[in-house]
């Protein structure tokens, strides 16, 4: 059955609001079984998964031999399992271009201390490429979903996004920390680092220490005037309801 629009928006926020993936790759060791490990993920100018693994993983091998692969990526946290919403994105991970710069500042922004991985190990970034998107709403609700209406570019990708989140942390750290409390409903009171670390048409990504926090936004945007007005707006909502 194909996806309707509001099973594609459910999907999409599935995979925008997680940041880590079971990947299943096929195994060298034992031939004809899947490999199973976990990767974190973060999002690159096309919307697609962009991943850092080590040239000595398992995984990583694998990959070498057949770049074949699924990402699956589940909501569940606790509760009935078969209920839960999942994802599986089948396709292939291929070595990312090294002048992927502005991909790989974004990586680092959500996850600051894989820059320390590139001391240890022989690490390098691979980019995810879509061949087919299954997606299981839970019980009875279960869609393929079109690639090109799954992924979806982020407007503010590179230097728009680096500067609204280097704006957006020195000077409005207060609207921040109201994002998370009002809209996320996270104590963060006793948090040392809150910090906006992205933000795509849909919404905007926060990390509280080394916790995530996904907020969406009410409608779509699509410029850097309409993400300032929003996020403005959102401030102002989120500092009135703190008061009352």
């Amino acid at each position: 059955m194909k996806a309707d629009t509001q099973s594609i928006t459910e999907a999409r926020t599935l995979m925008l609001k997680k940041d880590h993936a079971i990947l299943s790759t096929h195994s060298l060791e034992y031939p004809g079984f899947p490999f199973g490990s976990v990767v974190p993920y973060a999002l690159n100018d096309a919307g697609l998964p962009v991943v850092l693994i080590s040239s000595i993983a398992q995984h990583t091998k694998n990959i070498g031999e057949d770049s074949k692969l699924s990402l699956t990526i589940t909501a569940t946290q606790g509760g009935d399992v078969q209920a839960a919403a999942r994802l599986c994105l089948l396709g292939h991970l291929k070595l990312m271009d090294s002048e992927e710069e502005k991909s790989q500042q974004r990586y680092f922004n959500y996850f600051e201390q894989s820059k320390l991985y590139f001391d240890v190990h022989d690490f390098s970034f691979y980019v995810f490429e879509p061949v087919a998107v299954r997606y299981i709403g839970g019980f009875g609700k279960i869609f393929w979903v079109d690639v090109e209406d799954f992924f979806l570019s982020n407007p503010f990708f590179g230097s728009s996004e680096q500067g609204m989140l280097s704006h957006m942390n020195e000077h409005h750290s207060a609207s921040i920390r109201a994002y998370c409390s009002h809209y996320g409903k996270l104590n963060v009171s006793g948090r040392k680092r809150v910090l906006l670390v992205g933000i795509d048409a849909e919404g905007i990504d926060i990390k509280a220490d080394e916790e995530r926090l996904r907020i969406e936004f009410p409608k779509r945007i699509s410029s850097p005037n309409e993400a300032r007005e929003l996020l403005t707006e959102m401030s102002h909502t989120a500092m009135a309801a703190l008061l009352n």
